[in-house]
């Protein structure tokens, strides 16, 4: 045998080596669902996500992320932190509700560190009460972050016409001196929501938007078609329709809950009215969109999506920008 037919063979050997040793999980690179073996870009496993803010994650890096790969990510215009995942899907999306506040005096909102096309400010700041009585399309905002969910996955709701969250003990809690857990796994670990010192923070109530509040004031009106804007952080935005309808409900053949979707935060539908709190079906737990039909935008939660008016004040969830 010659020289040549003895290097082809070392060579050979040495790629099933590396190869067998990837398949059994050695090394720095384990067999996943997004291992690829190609041509000259050689071996790619999934990955962690790296980036600590929000503004920073990329379409690429999320592609990278292995699939339910989850970290805290911070906003970098109020430090708050949200847990973001890759969904079975392929998007990365937020798991938390959006909690920014809003201040007629200090909050302007501009293209470096949000999802506007030009520079926003709010006409009203956010509220922890819901007053007597608001116009229904002034783009209020609601703050209720103190409370969680008790049972993520109950259809047992609060009923209607409440003024705040306190009213519905059976459904949520004050975190009090609670801190958010480190543990994506907190609630399936634990089979409760809290413990004595700390919560799960996927099912924090976070801001109520009425529409005009969550679109930057580009889905008001009559307005059709997408909202072009959104007080997401920059590269994120608000999940059109068909977004929602592409994430699974079931995987291996199990019905998907929250974290990976829904809080059953319910809505708030005028004066002193915080409806269906705790409700995991058509009547609440619904989801603000970017997809717009004259005055009405659809809602989408557990249940599927319906049209619903853009008065209505929901939570809001950010889908991270595919490029």
């Amino acid at each position: 045998m010659n020289k040549t037919w003895n290097a082809r063979i070392i060579a050979v050997m040495a790629i099933m080596t590396v190869v067998g040793m990837l398949v059994c999980g050695y090394g720095h690179a384990a067999l996943s669902t997004d291992l690829l073996i190609s041509g000259e870009a050689g071996v790619r496993a999934s990955a962690p996500f790296a980036s600590e803010y929000l503004q920073d994650l990329t379409p690429e890096e999320c592609k990278k992320a292995g699939e339910l790969e989850q970290k805290r990510m911070i906003d970098k215009r109020d430090g708050n932190e949200y847990w973001v995942i890759k969904q079975y899907n392929g998007a990365c999306w937020m798991v938390e509700n959006l909690r920014l506040e809003l201040s007629v005096a200090d909050t302007l909102l501009t293209s470096e560190d949000s999802d506007v096309e030009s520079d926003w400010a709010p006409k009203f700041d956010t509220q922890n009460t819901i007053p007597a009585a608001y116009a229904k399309n002034e783009g209020r905002s609601f703050y209720f972050d103190g409370y969680i969910i008790i049972n993520p996955t109950t259809t047992a709701n609060c009923g209607t016409s409440k003024t705040g969250p306190s009213q519905c003990p059976n459904q949520v809690m004050a975190v009090g001196d609670r801190t958010p857990s480190s543990d994506p796994d907190f609630y399936a670990k634990n089979g409760a929501t809290y413990n004595d010192t700390e919560y799960d923070a996927h099912y924090r109530l976070g801001v109520y938007y009425q529409y005009d509040a969550a679109t930057a004031n580009t889905g008001t009106g009559t307005a059709t078609g997408t909202a072009p804007s959104s007080i997401c952080p920059k590269g994120w935005t608000l999940p059109t329709e068909a977004q929602f309808r592409g994430l699974p409900m079931t995987y291996a053949g199990e019905a998907l809950l929250a974290p990976y979707f829904y809080t059953n935060s319910g809505y708030i539908a005028g004066a002193n009215k915080l409806a269906y709190v705790g409700y995991r079906n058509s009547s609440g737990s619904a989801y603000l969109t970017g997809t717009m039909a004259n005055t009405s935008r659809t809602a989408c939660g557990a249940f599927g999506c319906l049209s619903s008016s853009k008065h209505i004040a929901m939570n809001m969830r950010c889908v991270l920008r595919a490029e």
